[in-house]
């Protein structure tokens, strides 16, 4: 396993950061104290993407290293033999262990908002619970990465279907549909809601695909006291 990847496997569960108070609307105050008084420093991905932060200055190294500090943090309440557990279990290759998480690494690095890695922190934790399985985790975490921010409610509260006047917004969801959230179908089947094309006037039929419907459950996951 890569230097990152093996950093970023043994800061999950480290209980160093849990005790941090970790706001997610302030998280620049924290990013200055981490950087300049060295707080949290011994969680090693967090030491050596502190040394490149500060090397580059750049905007793009301070943010990824804000999305690894709520990751981390969030995630907390997982045991280290919980993760053993779950890894045992579901990658029991080396190599499976490096692809899920360089791919997951990779997932945060692109994620161009805060609430992106707050709701990839709960699917985490939901697989962990093992409330879905590895491949789901992927697909949802790559999903919740290539969606725009802004859409998300309207599919977490299913208001994709209404704009602003009521009225019927296609653009939403095609856009959440070229995400893998949302299935258009051109037959009637349980819980699809009824369209008709502004332009062809036919009837279609939507709903919420498997892992937009995992996003809807799991966005937000808490875990039951340990």
């Amino acid at each position: 396993m890569s230097n990152a990847n093996l950093d970023f496997n043994k800061a999950i569960g480290d209980s160093k950061i849990e005790g941090v108070d970790i706001i997610k609307d302030n998280m620049e105050v924290l990013l200055d104290s981490v950087l300049n008084e060295g707080i949290l420093k011994d969680i090693p991905i967090i030491g050596n993407l502190v040394g490149v932060a500060k090397a580059y200055g750049s905007f793009r190294e301070r943010f990824f290293l804000k999305k690894i500090i709520l990751f981390l943090h969030n995630v907390s309440s997982v045991s280290q033999q919980e993760k053993e557990e779950f890894e045992i279990k579901h990658l029991t290759k080396e190599s499976d262990k490096l692809r899920f998480y360089e791919k997951l690494l990779i997932i945060l690095g692109k994620c161009d908002d805060l609430d992106k890695a707050d709701i990839i922190s709960s699917l985490f934790l939901s697989l962990i619970d093992e409330k879905i399985n590895t491949h789901k985790f992927i697909r949802a975490v790559t999903a919740v990465e290539k969606v725009n921010i802004e859409l998300l409610p309207t599919l977490i509260y299913r208001t994709y279907s209404r704009n602003s006047d009521n009225a019927y917004n296609i653009d939403v969801e095609n856009e959440l549909a070229n995400c893998g959230l949302l299935q258009f179908q051109p037959f009637h089947a349980e819980n699809f809601i009824t369209r008709f094309g502004e332009d062809t006037g036919l009837r279609y039929y939507i709903n919420e695909t498997e892992i937009g419907q995992i996003i809807i459950r799991y966005h937000n996951y808490k875990r039951q006291h340990r």
